[in-house]
């Protein structure tokens, strides 16, 4: 007969652990790639995302360590365990070990899968491994919170109970940060929010934030296990992971050379910065079809570029091999990121016709505190919707977050809609002809609309 005794491994508890592994890695992989617009081709970003798989993960191993520590209650067999000669860590290590195991397994696939999306397209850095200790850490802290919950919680309940504690104790570290003023409640955080394309968290951070969850997980598991020595050398360690979080709390280092400018000559020139360079060659590729499919426009002095950020802005200039007498700004943007790591093509063709048309307008008029519809304003919304049409693009702004919705503003001013319906309607020949000889005066926000 096959033996079944607690604390020798069995069929139960490798199948445990392989359910373990595939709903931990079904989860993170649908998680990632969900966001896969702010890590993918960019490896230090790649590095934090996976943390980003921990919340859930954690509540899958915290269920499944409180339903096997709880079983002994639920099965009435808890008084031959407190009588048994052997301690409680020898009758739970081998089912504890195998969810422990699962945990890291499906970590790993996921992990796997995002090297697999990344390297391809990666330019340069690698994976940093100090990140991933977050996530290994979050493997102990969710073995400790459920057998502490399967130690105290009636038996039938706990595995619930546990899988709900660790996304309360992350919703609490999320509402100390919106609430409490302090920067340690994300820094802290298992699955901060920190983005990583051109900051980086420190060393010590990273490594006293694993330690340190490590530990309370450690010394949860010791006190469900009645080990209360080894549980106090736990919190023990827990401190010092906690105190190299306080030292370092708040603390972004800049990785400077992700804003090196990379520019390709052309009409017009683009430029991006290191940290989108794996997106560079898309980029260019689609900014070049939307500068071709606007008919009698020169672009040859004109630069493009993804972000207006002005810590690159010198280096810009030195890239560029002439100076421009127009910079466009045309952000990556996917979802709601930008600059993004992936390209969202139709949000691309909408942000360039914006950068083209509309932009320019709507800052000088800021500028010059004028308001409501004014002639400049009716041309660049003229010849955006019109650019929108050409891309068979919606005009209820969709296409991107914060777009003009066009078709509001034409509802609401005749003239706008008559001007759109005109110059739709006139053939390409005419189109090149009227945007080649007010060019210049439409850049500058000085052309009437067309008609």
């Amino acid at each position: 007969m096959r033996s079944v005794a607690p604390g020798r491994s069995n069929s139960a508890d490798l199948l445990l652990g392989t359910a373990v592994a595939a709903f931990t890695a079904l989860q993170g992989i649908i998680v990632v790639a969900g966001k896969s617009e702010r890590w993918a081709g960019h490896w230090a970003s790649t590095s934090a995302a996976l943390n980003w798989t921990t919340v859930w993960g954690c509540c899958i191993v915290s269920a499944a360590a409180a339903w096997l520590v709880a079983s002994a209650r639920r099965h009435h067999y808890e008084d031959l365990i407190q009588t048994s000669s052997r301690s409680r860590f020898r009758v739970y290590r081998a089912s504890l070990l195998a969810v422990a195991l699962g945990s890291l397994s499906g970590y790993t696939v996921v992990l796997a899968y995002m090297v697999s999306t990344t390297r391809p397209q990666a330019t340069h850095g690698h994976l940093n491994l100090l990140e991933v200790a977050t996530t290994a850490a979050s493997v102990l802290l969710a073995i400790g919170l459920g057998s502490a919950v399967g130690r105290v919680i009636p038996a039938r309940i706990a595995p619930i109970s546990a899988a709900v504690v660790p996304y309360v104790l992350y919703m609490l570290l999320v509402y100390g940060d919106a609430y409490g003023g302090s920067i340690l409640f994300s820094d802290i955080s298992l699955s901060d929010q920190v983005d990583r394309t051109y900051l980086r968290m420190p060393a010590e951070l990273l490594l006293g934030r694993a330690v340190f969850w490590a530990a309370v997980g450690v010394s949860l598991l010791c006190c469900a296990m009645l080990a209360g020595r080894v549980a106090f050398i736990a919190v023990l360690v827990a401190s010092f992971g906690l105190s190299a979080v306080l030292l370092t709390a708040g603390v972004r280092l800049e990785d400077a050379a992700e804003y090196r400018a990379i520019c390709f000559s052309g009409r017009p020139t683009i430029c991006v910065d290191r940290a989108h360079e794996h997106v560079a060659d898309e980029y260019v590729r689609r900014i070049r079809t939307g500068a071709a499919a606007i008919p009698g426009m020169d672009l040859a002095a004109t630069t493009v570029v993804p972000h207006e950020d002005p810590n690159w802005q010198s280096q810009l200039q030195q890239s560029a091999e002439s100076p421009a007498s127009q910079v466009l700004f045309v952000p990556i943007i996917k979802h709601n990121t930008s600059p993004a790591h992936q390209i969202d093509p139709a949000a691309l063709d909408a942000a360039f016709g914006a950068a083209m048309f509309l932009k320019p307008c709507q800052q000088e008029a800021a500028a010059s505190g004028e308001t409501g519809m004014t002639d400049q304003i009716r041309m660049a919304v003229t010849l955006y919707g019109w650019w929108l049409t050409t891309k068979n693009m919606p005009l209820d702004g969709s296409n991107y977050p914060g777009e003009l919705d066009v078709r509001s503003v034409t509802a609401g001013d005749p003239v706008t809609a008559a001007a759109l319906d005109h110059f739709s309607s006139l053939s390409t020949t005419d189109q090149a002809m009227w945007i080649k000889m007010n060019q210049d005066r439409v850049s500058k926000c000085r052309a009437l609309p067309p008609a």
